[in-house]
């Protein structure tokens, strides 16, 4: 599987909607603090998980400190948040994958515009 591109709209640190593009054989992204680095890999996680470690570990610490922690605060949309990334699988076959926040913490994920449940189309990720 390789991920040509991710758009992001209301989560984490991205309130207005963004596209980074990940074109290269090796994509680098760096910057000063606070400019959106934590917030792509959570993006990532999240779209291919439906969670991520922070926010389990933060049911253990503290549920009430990180309820809601996906969703951007600032968020003022026409849709409800998502991650969406344009990726092609092992046969180079066009595919895009879209995880939509529809609650503080419940989402749906969708594989060419199909719901679904897991991504064990594309090998290992589940």
């Amino acid at each position: 599987m390789k991920l040509h591109s991710l758009q992001i709209a209301g989560l984490r640190g991205f309130n207005d909607k963004q596209t980074v593009e990940l074109d290269g054989n090796l994509v680098i992204y760096a910057g000063p603090n606070g400019c959106g680095k934590t917030s792509i890999g959570e993006c990532l996680e999240w779209l291919f998980y439906g969670k991520t470690l922070k926010r389990s570990k933060g049911d253990e610490i503290s549920k009430r400190e990180y309820a809601e922690s996906y969703r951007n605060a600032h968020f003022t949309g026409p849709h409800k948040p998502f991650v969406k990334a344009e990726l092609s699988d092992d046969k180079g076959g066009p595919h895009t994958v879209r995880r939509e926040l529809v609650d503080a913490e419940a989402s749906v994920l969708t594989v060419d515009g199909t719901p679904t449940d897991c991504l064990q189309i594309f090998g290992g990720v589940v």
